[in-house]
């Protein structure tokens, strides 16, 4: 089972999707199914808004992403293709995660349809294009996700408010969300207890 996701983001320049495609699907993409530890890889193309293009590879934890056979294709060892394509490219986005929680027996989320997971998203200073791209292929795979509003400690109570208020209203219309937002800061340990109590009863849930 799959422990860990990277999720990239990224628009070619204007004219340019056709070179993108080949590079992603002729190299970039091959290089890194050939690593160990990558166990999928999956290429999406935006049909409207920016970012026009989404790849997806399930790993069997993050570690991967630090071994020998990864760094030999990444960073400073990047293909010449590679650095010219990604010099080209804007709105570029990289998140990097481990699966924190799962629920596998039938449910519902908010009574709008059956869970087949539930995956915990941590979002700091993400841009709104990012969040709808991200969110649209969850609800369009019936991935079930609650959302967990970090650093909460950063922003002022009417601040934090009206930011949990918006997210609640474009959440209302998300068929794979799940219903409650969570605002959690790490420094001042709030939210944190909620944070660990719905882990806990998403863990129980899957036991039974």
């Amino acid at each position: 089972m799959m422990q860990a996701l990277l999720l990239l983001m990224m628009d070619p320049p204007p004219g340019g999707d056709a070179e993108f495609n080949a590079w992603a699907n002729d190299e970039h993409i091959p290089e890194r199914r050939n690593v160990p530890g990558f166990q999928t890889a999956l290429r999406f193309q935006n049909t409207s808004a920016s970012p026009r293009y989404l790849a997806i590879y399930d790993l069997d934890d993050l570690s991967v992403l630090q071994s020998p056979a990864y760094v030999a294709i990444s960073g400073q060892n990047l293909s010449p293709w590679t650095k010219r394509i990604l010099a080209g490219v804007t709105g570029r986005w990289r998140f990097e995660g481990s699966r924190i929680g799962i629920v596998c027996p039938p449910a519902h989320t908010g009574g709008r349809g059956p869970i087949g997971q539930l995956l915990l998203v941590l979002w700091r200073n993400v841009g709104q294009h990012c969040d709808e791209a991200v969110l649209k292929t969850l609800d369009e795979a019936a991935v079930s996700y609650q959302i967990v509003l970090t650093k909460a400690d950063q922003a002022k109570k009417a601040e934090l408010e009206t930011r949990i208020a918006a997210a609640a209203a474009a959440l209302a219309k998300r068929p794979a969300a799940f219903p409650d937002i969570l605002a959690t800061s790490a420094r001042e340990d709030s939210g944190m207890p909620e944070l660990r109590a719905a882990i806990a009863r998403l863990l129980a849930e899957q036991r039974r």
